[in-house]
């Protein structure tokens, strides 16, 4: 009977990796709202590396897992989406660091880039069979 229990407990490589993914990914949802203490109210350089640090932290972890029994293909979609994101991040933060009066139009440019690039994660996160990292429309909300 125990041995029962203990295989009905038991998760597969890819419901651990979704359910902690999932995890940070609400985390990050919840931050990056306008109501979150990393919303994009205030675009300073320093938000946006805090921004950053949290989603480079998430592709970390998820690369870091044992590798899921079924959805790699998948997977490395959605990473690979992950990673633009974060370069796009990074080019932000580069236009902000050498911005100069008439540089906002390409700033604003680069930041519709990064939106593309948050609104990429979605399809991939969903084939997976992701939920929270699924959503995330509410990552690049101007106020």
């Amino acid at each position: 009977m125990s041995v029962i229990v203990l295989a009905a407990c038991s998760s597969s490589a890819k419901e651990d990796l979704v359910e902690k993914a999932d995890a940070k990914c609400q985390t990050i949802t919840e931050r990056f709202q306008l109501s979150g203490d990393l919303g994009l109210t205030d675009q300073s350089t320093n938000r946006i590396r805090e921004r950053q640090a949290l989603v480079t932290d998430l592709r970390d972890s998820v690369k870091a897992m044992p590798a899921p029994e079924s959805g790699q293909a998948e997977l490395n979609m959605w990473l690979d989406q992950l990673g633009k994101y974060i370069e796009a991040m990074t080019e932000l933060m580069n236009l902000k660091a050498d911005a100069r009066m008439g540089k906002d139009l390409v700033i604003m440019m680069q930041f519709g880039i990064q939106k593309q690039a948050s609104d990429a994660l979605m399809a991939p996160a969903q084939q997976f069979g992701f939920d929270s990292c699924a959503h995330t429309e509410n990552w690049e909300q101007l106020p």
